[in-house]
């Protein structure tokens, strides 16, 4: 007999996705979705969210105001340019860091990397990346 009709219960996971898949198909339909967007939404749901830690060398042994104020507009850059979700920012013992949730890292740490360097801070700057559970 064949395993596959041993087993009707995996083929009920599989209905779900089917079905999703088998709907987005005709982009051409109001209200309907392209197939990519229903795939990237279903794999974005099962992939881990990702968090890039930023951090700055701040100009003395606590961040300045003016420190301070370089970080903001590091934020606004990023939230602008929807990198990714802010999180933290924050400072400490001769740095400021700030920590942006996103979808692919791959993708945003060369984005904010040349926002450091047109910001003229990316000499003084180091990554984190951490897998959010």
């Amino acid at each position: 007999m064949n395993p596959i009709l041993m087993r009707p219960a995996a083929h009920l996971l599989a209905l779900p996705f089917l079905f999703a898949l088998f709907a987005a198909c005709d982009g051409e339909e109001r209200g309907v979705q392209p197939v990519t967007e229903v795939v990237r939404e279903i794999t974005t749901g099962i992939r881990p969210k990702m968090r890039v830690e930023v951090s700055v060398k701040a100009s003395a042994e606590e961040p300045t105001a003016e420190d301070i104020a370089t970080r903001k507009k590091l934020e606004d850059r990023i939230e602008q340019e929807n990198i990714g979700r802010l999180i933290s920012s924050g400072g400490g013992a001769g740095y400021y860091d700030v920590t942006v949730e996103v979808d692919d890292t791959a993708e945003a740490i060369p984005r904010i990397q040349e926002i450091l360097r047109s910001m003229e801070l990316a000499r003084d700057a180091k990554f984190k990346v951490m897998e959010v559970r």
